[in-house]
């Protein structure tokens, strides 16, 4: 006895032709998040900043000023002499006198530095400057 059912060939499906284009999309997006990842320029060294209670988030600024344990000043990522800082803080203040300036002292520098740092910014007319601390805890 002949069985009238007919079955359908075999089509044998090539699995690698399915996965190249899911290759290519992740070795895109590995390439997109490298390439954002790098856009953000580093500071010119480390500054651990002093812990603080409040909880005052820091705002973007362009204008930044690091000072570190051993005492070193930068100044837009480019290191200064504390007796520079006022002629370039002036400089950016007649460029935009609303400018915020951003001070991060190393918690263990002295208290003196920074307040010297703050005056003198204060003296070449910066009327906002943002001490950058870390949250306790």
């Amino acid at each position: 006895m002949k069985s009238s059912f007919k079955f359908a060939k075999r089509v044998e499906v090539d699995t690698e032709e399915n996965v190249l284009p899911l290759i290519n999309i992740v070795f895109l997006l590995l390439i997109f998040f490298l390439v954002a990842g790098a856009i953000t320029i580093p500071e010119l060294f480390y500054v651990e900043p002093p812990i603080s209670d409040s909880e005052t988030s820091v705002l973007p600024t362009e204008t930044t000023v690091l000072i570190n344990e051993d005492g070193q000043i930068s100044f837009q990522n480019e290191l200064i002499e504390l007796n520079e800082l006022h002629a370039l803080a002036t400089k950016i203040i007649n460029e935009d006198s609303l400018q915020t300036f951003k001070l991060k002292v190393d918690a263990y520098v002295g208290s003196g530095k920074a307040i010297e740092a703050m005056e003198i910014l204060r003296n070449a007319g910066v009327r906002k400057t943002l001490l950058i601390t870390t949250k306790e805890g």
